[in-house]
């Protein structure tokens, strides 16, 4: 038998009432047992009711439909419920109730600092346990329901990648011994500030600026289709989203208007599920805790009268057919389920991806490579078939278009996004074959990523691939993207305004995911400027096309490969001096960058760096490409994305 959170509404709304909240400080042990009944629906008998809690921080809520998506239930905190109660400030919410730790949820949080006076990795926890039976046992299909939202002030200060666990508060509802408090979807990942999020705040997002930046919210993070953020909002006194009275910030704010609590952020209305038994005795235990320290507060808000036997509907997605359906039964779905939520709330989405290949062919790629003795415009060409191969591989259902550009722009070779065969077709044609001429290379990155946003106008943008071959070295742009050189700056939002550089950042960047091979010798890793075989002029100086391709791939949440002309002395796995591990160096280029070489053929797959950074998960529902990046090939250089918190 299972026990499941009931499907509920599936809230964005924003601003409204209030909340409301009492606690239980003057109800005793009478309050706990009120709590529980206030839980349960009908039919459904309630005893050896616990308390583990200050009496300030459990109660009841009510007026919450237009910031929770329900209006009223049960409160537990790890501060006072009163404080729920907007409108939202900049400062943290916090209070500290000097209480003790909870020892399921401490197993949820492993390693890591005790809280300051405790043993334990928790403290100030709130618990509520009771135990139920169905006294006419579960009709129909003898399912179960109750639903839940999780909120907290941490958001999105805490969403931190160096040690997630540390700090974060953490909450479980443990049925019959077991947390059901899961991510949907998955079968055992807590939910919580770690876990449900979109991005968290660094320094590189307060230079940019920018709330396209895809490490920044409102685009980063885990699972951020599940999330609401209260973080930022419409300032009309300053004409521009507010945070925390810094102005300056591009694009649409997140929040138009704030949700009236205090807790910066908070999940969507969530569905948990767990066995029960239908006829004997089940116990659950509700309970939230601080970690690692005391402060900042969360809460986690469960709905009056939701549990209750009613069997719960959801989303179901076919990922074969790439077709989804909502207020389907479990027992009805043969694909991926999602219970309580709409076929929206999919990560990553149930609908096709789409790869545009965007193919350097112009008079540089004719520089015959040592390593193959096969020029970069060849070896290009083959590569792009093996990644419209692997792409297809891992979305059998997926779409690509071919380009290719030279002067005078960017030539389409497909009719739009086609098929495996159709686009295999593309790059087997005589017309994609050579290379010659100059690199409007801004102007087409800037019109594939609108063709891409085009074709699928609410995707998101990890379902947009932008696949980009080139050796760099713009110099015959003209359109939205045309400017000069970047003299300085490192990465988007740090080169030059009006650069072609941050022009083609500001493009990409929230829209799409870039893929980037970069063709060349590792001379041209360094610095910009040399010689342009293609005017027989002099490069500019300035941003290395290295330097760019990488940051914008990486930024974009892709990946980047250089891939060296030359055939050199053996090389192997160089540790760079953020410890991020690259393949085809040699001892001496290694040293040069100031890297930790490995020895010669040493391999990144079989070694690691120094942990100062922590490898985020790969971008599901392209994996194959990815481990096809993942393979060492002869003169590649595989770049793993990594976050590197800021200091």
């Amino acid at each position: 038998m299972i026990l499941a959170v009931a499907t509920g509404a599936d809230s964005r709304q924003t601003a409204g009432q209030t909340l409301s909240a009492t606690n239980i400080c003057q109800s005793g042990q009478t309050g706990c047992t009120v709590l529980a009944q206030t839980l349960v629906g009908p039919n459904i008998e309630v005893s050896n009711v616990q308390c583990a809690v200050l009496c300030s921080a459990a109660g009841w809520f009510s007026s919450g439909s237009s910031v929770l998506g329900f209006d009223s239930g049960v409160v537990l905190g790890t501060g006072r419920v009163s404080d729920i109660v907007g409108p939202n400030d900049p400062s943290n919410t916090s209070t500290d109730n000097y209480g003790a730790g909870d020892p399921l949820l401490d197993a949820l949080v492993p390693g890591g600092e005790p809280c300051p006076g405790n043993e334990t990795r928790t403290c100030d926890a709130a618990v509520l346990e009771f135990d139920f039976r169905y006294v006419q046992g579960c009709q129909g299909s003898n399912v179960a329901s109750f639903q839940y939202v999780f909120a907290s002030d941490e958001y999105s200060e805490y969403v931190l990648v160096d040690n997630p666990l540390n700090y974060v508060d953490v909450f479980g509802f443990f049925l019959n011994g077991q947390n059901i408090a899961v991510v949907p979807g998955t079968s055992s990942t807590p939910v919580g500030v770690y876990t449900i999020n979109c991005g968290y705040w660094t320094d590189q997002c307060l230079q940019y600026r920018d709330w396209t930046y895809r490490d920044c919210p409102p685009y980063g993070g885990a699972n951020c289709n599940l999330f609401r953020n209260n973080y930022f909002f419409f300032d009309p006194s300053e004409a521009t989203c507010d945070f925390y009275h810094v102005t300056g910030f591009n694009g649409p704010c997140p929040n138009p208007t704030p949700l009236l609590t205090k807790m910066d952020g908070l999940t969507i209305p969530l569905v948990a599920t767990g066995n029960v038994d239908p006829t004997g005795i089940n116990h659950i235990k509700l309970a939230i805790a601080d970690v690692g320290n005391q402060n900042v507060d969360s809460n986690v808000f469960i709905k009056e009268g939701s549990f209750q036997c009613i069997e719960p509907l959801g989303a179901c997605c076919d990922r074969a057919t790439a077709t989804c359906g909502d207020g389907v039964a479990r027992e009805s779905c043969s694909g991926d389920w999602l219970p309580g939520l709409t076929c929206d709330r999919f990560n990553p989405p149930c609908r096709k991806q789409r790869m545009l290949v965007l193919l350097d062919r112009t008079g540089s790629m004719n520089t015959v490579r040592e390593r193959t003795q096969h020029t970069r415009c060849f070896d290009a060409l083959e590569r792009a078939k093996q990644d419209v191969e692997e792409f297809f591989a891992a979305n059998p259902l997926g779409e690509v278009a071919v380009w290719t550009f030279r002067r005078p722009g960017p030539t389409a070779h497909t009719a739009g996004f086609v098929d495996r065969d159709t686009a295999i077709a593309a790059l087997n044609s005589p017309a994609v074959v050579l290379c010659s001429n100059f690199t409007p290379l801004a102007e087409s990155m800037c019109a594939a990523v609108d063709a891409l946003v085009a074709g699928l106008p609410n995707a998101y943008p990890t379902e947009l691939v932008l696949a980009v071959s080139s050796d760099g070295v713009e110099n015959d742009s003209d359109g939205e993207c045309f400017g000069p050189g970047s003299v300085a700056g490192t990465e988007c939002g740090q080169y030059d305004a009006g650069s072609w550089q941050q022009l083609v950042c500001d493009k990409v960047l929230g829209h799409s995911v870039v893929m980037a091979r970069y063709w060349g010798a590792f001379s041209m890793v360094t610095a910009g400027g040399g010689s342009d075989t293609e005017t027989g002029g002099t490069a500019g100086a300035g941003v290395s096309d290295f330097a760019f391709f990488q940051n914008l791939a990486e930024s974009s949440g892709g990946r980047f490969v250089f891939l060296d002309d030359t055939a050199g002395p053996p090389s192997g796995a160089c540790c760079n001096v953020i410890d991020r591990c690259q393949n085809g160096f040699t001892e001496g280029a290694c040293v040069s960058i100031g890297g930790g070489y490995l020895g010669d053929g040493s391999d990144c797959s079989l070694v690691q760096c120094a942990p100062k950074a922590v490898i985020v998960p790969t971008l599901s529902g392209w994996g194959a490409i990815v481990l096809s990046l993942s393979t060492v090939v002869a003169g590649t250089i595989v770049l793993r994305r990594r976050r590197i918190p800021s200091a």
